[in-house]
Formats: structure tokens, sequence, C-alpha cells
């Protein structure tokens, strides 16, 4: 074997070998980011958005219940771990505290219960309903500004921590403020930091704070102080569901029970539909166009290589170390694009994950789920060009 390997190494040193090895690496290389990128998008919208409180959150009526009789059925029911108003659960708010130069101090505030708050790292839970209670991410960055948020980087993040335990200011007014007795309408709130939670890998969530639920509850009837017009909002019951998983299971529970129940927040699967298609359409044509090329390269590689083998046959070899050696140096040559592209992915790969661990939204968190059965086809496509390749030439090879 070594002879052979030997003989071979001697013939592939050509300038077609060379352009074959760029053209497999660079379509090997774009497959694997193409169809990773295709596999991301996928499990973000079908598998991490789920998870997100927005997704798992149903509004819920019936006529056949009372307010009180509806949220104790509600609560009753395996999975779900939190019931509450829907127009108190969510508000855009301005922290007075939370403002710097490099943020405008707005943040997304959701009132939960304890069983619905993510995985608290530092500081505690709510300890009642009856204070003005704030959790906070650990990664906090308190702006609403989306246009700025691709720029953040980790050094970025707002020192929370130097916050906990302590109160922030709260100022805002309510939507009659513009009434002839504007003075009315205006409120303030102090909220005590108690509690860090851990962020996701993958949902941004970098300004979202947690209160409890009197804290919107106080917030929203001082906004809407003598507004009629309550038409933007639901008088339906907001159930939150512990898992994505669990969701389909509840949601038959809740139509047992003769529930009204409608999505707060659903996914536009047409955007995926898209991608799906024109991914794929791309690996399909360079896999195609790469299969083409490389037959006709390693049949334009046999032809040239033949003043070479003709020559191992003036020097004694016989027919089949001749043919031994074009097969040895077809799968050196394929072998090591193959090995090369691999080596070249992973060193991308490797400094695109250190930018995103500095640059963290440029993405906006989407997680990289690696695809390599993309790869894997294209693989077999490139030894199903090479065995085609030796099968036409293997019993046409006379070099006497």
């Amino acid at each position: 074997m070594k002879t052979y390997l030997e003989l071979a190494k001697y013939q592939i040193r050509k300038k077609s070998n060379i352009l074959s090895v760029i053209i497999i690496t660079i379509a090997l290389s774009f497959v694997f980011i193409i169809a990773t990128y295709k596999e991301s998008v996928n499990n973000r919208l079908l598998n991490d958005v789920n998870e997100y409180i927005y997704y798992r959150s149903f509004m819920v009526g019936s006529e056949g219940y009372n307010e009180e009789e509806l949220m104790n059925t509600l609560y009753n029911i395996d999975h779900v771990i939190d019931v509450y108003y829907t127009n108190y659960f969510q508000a855009y708010v301005d922290i007075n505290d939370f403002k710097t130069e490099e943020f405008n101090g707005g943040i997304e505030l959701l009132a939960v219960g304890n069983r619905a708050l993510p995985e608290i790292v530092e500081g505690t839970n709510f300890p009642d309903d009856d204070g003005y209670y704030l959790i906070c991410p650990e990664d906090f960055y308190p702006t609403t500004a989306d246009e700025n948020i691709e720029g953040l980087a980790l050094k970025d993040r707002f020192d929370i921590k130097s916050y906990l335990n302590k109160n922030v200011y709260m100022s805002y007014t309510g939507d009659a403020y513009n009434s002839s007795n504007p003075d009315k309408y205006k409120y303030d709130m102090n909220l005590k930091v108690i509690g860090l939670y851990k962020n996701s890998i993958y949902r941004p969530d970098i300004n979202v704070c947690y209160t409890n639920k009197k804290v919107l509850t106080e917030y929203w009837d001082n906004v809407l102080t003598d507004i009629t017009d309550y038409e933007r909002f639901s008088d339906s019951i907001r159930v939150t569901i512990d898992s994505a998983k669990n969701v389909d299971t509840v949601l038959k529970d809740m139509e047992d029970l003769g529930l009204i129940v409608r999505e707060m927040a659903f996914i536009d699967t047409s955007y995926l539909d898209n991608v799906n298609l024109i991914t794929t359409t791309i690996i399909n044509f360079i896999t195609i166009l790469v299969f083409i090329l490389i037959f006709l390269m390693l049949e334009k590689d046999f032809k040239e290589s033949k003043k070479y083998y003709r020559l191992m046959a003036y020097l004694g070899f016989h027919k089949s170390d001749i043919r031994k050696t074009y097969i040895t140096s077809s799968i050196i040559k394929l072998l090591f694009c193959i090995s090369l592209a691999i080596i070249l992915t992973i060193i991308a790969f490797i400094i695109f994950h250190i930018i995103l661990y500095y640059r963290p939204f440029i993405l906006g968190k989407m997680r990289l789920v690696y695809s390599f059965r993309s790869v894997l086809i294209m693989i077999g496509v490139l030894l199903l060009a090479l065995l085609i390749n030796v099968l036409a030439n293997y019993k046409s090879v006379d070099f006497k």
C-alpha cells in the first residue's frame, strides 16, 4: 500500500487537482453553512420560540363561569402555572434609574406568579403580592431601541447587580394626560429589585423584567383613568402553561370544559416555508453542479495522467499496479478535499462563535443547530462521481 501511495503522490501535484480541492472545499463548506442556517431557523420557529411565555399563554373566556370560578377552574388544570387577567399582563415602561448614555431605560414588564418565573440566579422570587417588586435578567440591556440591539456586546451590559435589593423609580402618565387637567394623570412608582434571573440562551430577553401582579394592576388602572374606550383590551383571563410540549394537552382539557380559548401569539409559518424552499433549492443545485464538475475534472485528470501511467508501464509496473495507483490517487484527492473542507468549516464556525460571544444579538440570539445531513449527502455524491469515473476508466486502461 505504501508503494501505491508513493506512486500516487507524484501525479496528484497538478493544477487541475488544486482546482478540484478548491471547488469541493468551497462547496462542502457552503452547503454546511446553508444547511445549518436552515435547521437553525426551523428550530427557532418550531421549538425555541414556542417556549417563550407569549406562545405558552392563552386568553380564556366562558359564559358558564364567573371570573372567580373560572380562575379557580383553570388553576386546577395540570401544567397550568399562572392565571390572571389578560389586560394586566404586560406593559412597556421607562425606569428612570436605568437611563444612561447608552440605554433609554425602557423595559418590557410582565406580571406573573412565582411558578411562571424563569430560574432565579441571585436574590429571590416574589415574597408576596403586597409590595412593588422587580426581577430582571442578569445580562441586562434596558432599551426599547430595537435598531441598536444588534450592535450590543457583553461589555455593554447594564450593572443591574448594583441595584439588587434597592428601589428604582418609574414615572408615567395616563392616557388622558392631554386633558384639561394633565397633572391629574401623572403617576410614579418605586419598584424594588429583588432578584436576577438566568437569561435564555436563545430568546431576546435582554430588556424583559418580571413583576408581581399588583404592580401592573395599579399601573393599568392609573393609565386608563377616565378612559372609557377599552376596545384594545380583552376582558379574558390569561392562562400560562409550563412547557410547549404540554400546550396541546391543556388546550384539550380546556376545550372539554367548554371554555373559549384564543392564542396570545402565533407563528407565521409562511416565512419558514420560503426559507426551506430557497435553502433546499440552493443545496440541491450545488450538489448537482459539484457532481458534474467533479466527474468532468476526474475524467480530465485521468486523461492527463495517461503519460504518467505509460511511464509506469515502461518501467515494468503491471497493469494491476497502475490501476491501483490510479484508484489510490483519486481516493486520496477526494479524502483530502473532504478533510480540508471540514477543517476550514470548523475553523469558520469557531470564529463565528467567538463573534457571537461578544456580539450575541447579531442573529437575535438564534441557536445554531448544525446540520450534517446535506454534507453527508454531498460526500456520497462525490464518492458516486468517483466510483462512476473509476468504473468508466478502469477496464479501458491500456498504457502499452
